[in-house]
């Protein structure tokens, strides 16, 4: 992008230096601004804040750095989208049909099982940038879902409308898409209220879903959020993920089992509702230990006994 081009925009759009680095995906940059100082909340001609052009177009680092800066999740611009309205649809559209062009009707995402029924004509690949030809097409998907979770997880309205009546779940484009954002959001808010053991909120949120989800941020189970909490509650929560079918056995991103963390962490109780569920004991870590290795190794007799 050279200062040409820079100028142009700055003059014609009213965009600030933000603007055009979120809308880029200049990672450096955007950290560089905001270090010195650089308005998250500055608007352009359109209304749009430097959030809208991250999202437009799933730029999942740039959207985590605006976030933390303090960006607003529910800032509108003149037509009154939002940015998950802009995750959700409009730029990042294009990427997602644009997709399917080459591949099948058909393909499995990380996060779910998703389907297109419309033909989308070459052209709109000149719609594309460099680096969104490059991904596959489930990095595509899945970079979406990322962004349009991120916002949600940090207060966005979902059901706020647009000048059109239009929600950012009403925008989703196909039902699949939709359902599995839906769930997404759900089964982090089953993870936190796991993890701070609020019985009362995960109860609620039990009614209806289960507990079989895997954070897609932190990648494990409601349960391994539980085998490292400090609340008296844990014992309880464990059991009613159980009775949810949480699963017992599976490893996270560091190959902890939830009754690995439980042994480490010293609880008792939550490894007792652990072993009574028949959680596996001959589980291995990454480094070959089982949880009476563990156990040992902090010196925990009762845990070993």
């Amino acid at each position: 992008m050279g200062e040409s081009t820079v100028s142009r925009l700055l003059t014609q759009f009213n965009s600030t230096p933000l603007h055009l680095a979120a809308g880029y995906n200049r990672v450096g940059l955007v950290e560089l601004l905001l270090s010195k100082g650089a308005d998250v909340h500055a608007k352009d001609k359109g209304g749009l804040v430097p959030l809208h052009n991250a999202c437009s177009f799933g730029h999942v680092e740039v959207v985590k750095l605006l976030l933390k800066a303090g960006a607003g999740v529910n800032e509108e611009d003149l037509w009154k989208f939002t940015p998950l309205h802009e995750a959700i649809s409009k730029g990042r559209m294009a990427v997602w049909f644009a997709a399917f062009l080459p591949f099948r009707d058909f393909f499995r995402c990380r996060n779910g099982d998703f389907s297109v029924e419309m033909k989308i004509p070459p052209s709109m690949w000149l719609s594309l940038g460099r680096r969104e030809k490059e991904l596959a097409p489930d990095q595509l998907v899945c970079t979406k879902i990322e962004v349009a979770l991120l916002l949600m997880l940090h207060g966005a309205d979902y059901f706020r409308k647009n000048a059109s009546g239009k929600s950012p779940i009403e925008l989703a484009p196909n039902e699949a898409f939709r359902k599995q954002l839906l769930n997404d959001f759900y089964g982090c808010r089953i993870y936190d209220a796991a993890a701070n053991c609020d019985v009362s909120a995960l109860r609620n949120l039990l009614t209806e879903r289960d507990a079989n989800f895997i954070h897609p941020f932190k990648m494990e189970y409601p349960l391994h959020a539980v085998a490292r909490a400090k609340h008296l509650q844990r014992a309880v929560i464990a059991e009613m993920l159980i009775n949810k079918g949480c699963p017992l056995d599976r490893y996270n991103n560091k190959s902890m089992t939830p009754l690995h963390l439980a042994v480490q962490n010293g609880l008792l109780d939550v490894a007792r509702v652990l072993l009574k569920a028949w959680a596996a004991v001959d589980k291995l870590t990454s480094d070959g230990r089982t949880i009476l290795h563990i156990a040992a190794a902090n010196g925990d007799i009762e845990m070993c006994e």
